[in-house]
């Protein structure tokens, strides 16, 4: 993949989005996905201990602002001196979360999602309609400098 690719494919007639951990923190990789028709996004992830409530957070919030049931998978355990939560979880397209796996233990987590919701949710707050790519343009030109300081 390149640079920009986000992949979306489909899972039983389903489109199913993916990205890893640090992408959590960018929604114009969680906004691709959804333009791409993605209505589930998945996120494997390796987030540290220290990490746990900005990915808590972070998921939650794409999930609300794509309107897209979003699953969170993280490692669990003790790594290179690094201690790792798990916790995965599951949020449907209001940003609630539907299913949670323990913290600090292996676990499965398992919830039914309905592609449906996903459709009338989104009829009901047309994120697509309202969104457009010069707003995008706009603050990229006009903040450029500062977007490149950091």
């Amino acid at each position: 993949m390149g640079r920009g690719d986000v992949p979306v494919f489909s899972i039983n007639g389903v489109k199913v989005g993916l990205a890893i951990c640090y992408d959590a923190f960018y929604p114009e990789i969680s906004r691709s996905l959804m333009l791409k028709g993605a209505k589930v996004q998945f996120y494997i992830s390796a987030a540290p201990d220290m990490s746990r409530t900005h990915f808590e957070t972070f998921i939650r919030a794409r999930a609300m602002e794509n309107v897209s049931y979003v699953v969170y998978v993280n490692t669990v355990g003790q790594y290179d001196g690094l201690g790792f939560f798990g916790g995965s979880f599951i949020v449907d397209p209001l940003g609630e979360v539907i299913a949670k796996a323990k913290y600090y233990e292996e676990d499965v987590v398992v919830a039914e999602i309905d592609p449906n919701l996903v459709d009338n949710f989104r009829s009901i707050r047309p994120i697509l309609k309202d969104y457009t790519l010069d707003d995008v343009r706009y603050l990229y030109r006009n903040y450029k400098s500062t977007y490149r300081a950091y």
